[in-house]
């Protein structure tokens, strides 16, 4: 079972437990690269660490409307852990 862009689902940062629950409920994680870039606040940074905290970063996707937001992207000004800073160098 996947799951949508969770990053940009920001209301979820107040009740990260419930990534567990969908977690074992079979969900996989799919984080929004502009949610990577502060383009959705810090409650959506709070949702990115937490699960890469836990391993379940499965699979990195955006869906880019402008030009814009994809050097956003490439600027590489992405608040990731140390571990996940190699995909964009």
């Amino acid at each position: 079972m996947g799951s949508p862009a969770t990053s940009r689902y920001s209301y979820m940062a107040g009740d990260l437990e419930a990534f567990t629950e969908l977690r074992h409920m079979g969900c996989r994680f799919q984080l929004n690269l502009l949610s990577l870039t502060g383009a959705y606040g810090p409650a959506s940074i709070r949702i990115i660490r937490h699960l890469s905290k836990k391993g379940w970063c499965d699979f990195f996707a955006t869906d880019l409307h402008s030009l814009p937001q994809l050097d956003r992207i490439m600027e590489g000004k992405l608040p990731l852990p140390l571990r996940f800073r190699h995909i964009w160098q």
